[in-house]
């Protein structure tokens, strides 16, 4: 819902100031039905980016929630969603669906997210930074201790 409300308000803001700009030079009679055409215009808009919205966190999050992890499989399902709401028609939905996944599925690839074992590759996640090895059989917080001469107390 927030997804929808938020990406939906910016898209009825975009498309009215935009719609408002391009209908400043009616006059006459007609000038009075502008905000009326401009509202609608904005209105459908703003109705159509929060679907598409929806739909991609809907889709990841139902992904998410069946597979238990966050991978390119759930960003798969998120695109197949948000592009199913972007349909105009039911004819335009096979090749809306496939224009999202596509272009979800290369902009995944190319972000590095797959080479860098990042969340969207499936690869399970990003791999923990190594953990820094003792130097003289000393960890870093006590060889820091002894730098600065200080002794932790140890009991109560």
């Amino acid at each position: 819902m927030g997804s929808f409300a938020t990406v939906g308000g910016f898209g009825f803001v975009f498309t009215a100031l935009q719609e408002s700009m391009a209908r400043s030079g009616v006059s006459g009679a007609a000038r009075t039905a502008v905000p009326r055409f401009v509202f609608q215009a904005a209105l459908a808009n703003g109705q159509r980016w929060g679907r598409v919205s929806a739909g991609f966190a809907g889709g990841r999050a139902l992904g998410q929630l069946a597979r238990g992890a966050d991978d390119s499989t759930c960003a798969m399902l998120g695109a197949a969603c948000g592009g199913a709401a972007a349909a105009a028609s039911l004819a335009d939905l096979p090749s809306s669906v496939f224009t999202f996944c596509a272009f979800s599925y290369f902009i995944d690839r190319l972000s590095g997210n797959a080479a860098a074992g990042g969340r969207a590759s499936g690869g399970g996640g990003a791999r923990p930074p190594p953990k820094p090895r003792p130097v003289d059989g000393r960890t870093p917080g006590e060889r820091l201790d002894a730098m600065l001469g200080y002794t932790p107390r140890t009991g109560a």
